[in-house]
């Protein structure tokens, strides 16, 4: 009887662990693979509803660093997005392998948490608005019906300059301690340039189709 017991709380202990171990690979792979495909578009009008030429974004970890190429694909030390004659300023999230179409969002397990990047607008070297990446997600949740197919040129985010993408991507490791954010933006980097090298040496381009999920926002600059 006596063993009967001990067998039965050893097989409750490794089931209770095989479980810890499976919600937390679960939760990790979340925070690894991110976000679907979206194309992200802001309005920007002055209180008179005037387009607003000019306002730049700016994505950076929670220590103020740019990461370029993720979770903004073309957010690069090249091309910073900014709004055109109409106002409008538009930039894209290009999902590389397997992305995922949830997020555990700012629940924490074992001490990990999901990264958050914070989309910053500045216009004439001020703020105007902020945002992180996840809540532009989270609208995309509420906009899943509104999506179009669109040629991606992946050239517009590497050029000619892969070699050196590499190289400053595959930095991330120095440094991992300062920002959990900046040193996976760094690895999804390293995975883009892969792949596109991959689509350009398999296929001889650099253009693909694609289908995002559209988000649009209104911002009245100065209200």
């Amino acid at each position: 009887m006596r063993r009967l017991i001990q067998l039965s709380v050893i097989c409750s202990c490794l089931g209770l662990a095989v479980l810890v171990c499976l919600t937390w690979i679960w939760q990790l792979r979340c925070i690894t693979y991110g976000y679907p495909s979206l194309l992200i578009e802001f309005h920007f009008v002055d209180s008179n509803g005037k387009p607003v030429q000019g306002v730049s974004l700016r994505v950076e970890d929670h220590n103020g660093n740019p990461c370029y190429r993720f979770p903004v694909t073309d957010f690069t030390p090249e091309h910073m997005p900014t709004s055109d004659r109409e106002g409008k300023l538009t930039f894209h999230h290009v999902g590389v392998y397997a992305d995922l179409t949830t997020f555990p969002g700012k629940r924490r397990l074992f001490g990990i948490t999901p990264p958050v990047y914070y989309c910053r607008f500045f216009k004439d070297g001020q703020e105007i608005y902020a945002c992180t990446f996840h809540d532009l997600y989270l609208m995309s949740r509420t906009h899943e019906e509104t999506q179009i197919e669109k040629d991606w040129d992946w050239s517009c985010v590497f050029g000619e300059h892969v070699a050196g993408v590499l190289s400053d991507c595959n930095g991330y490791d120095d440094e991992i301690q300062a920002s959990y954010e900046l040193s996976l933006a760094k690895r999804k980097g390293v995975r883009q340039t892969l792949y596109y090298q991959m689509i350009k040496d398999t296929f001889g381009r650099t253009v693909e189709k694609r289908t995002f999920v559209v988000v649009r926002m209104r911002i009245v600059v100065g209200s």
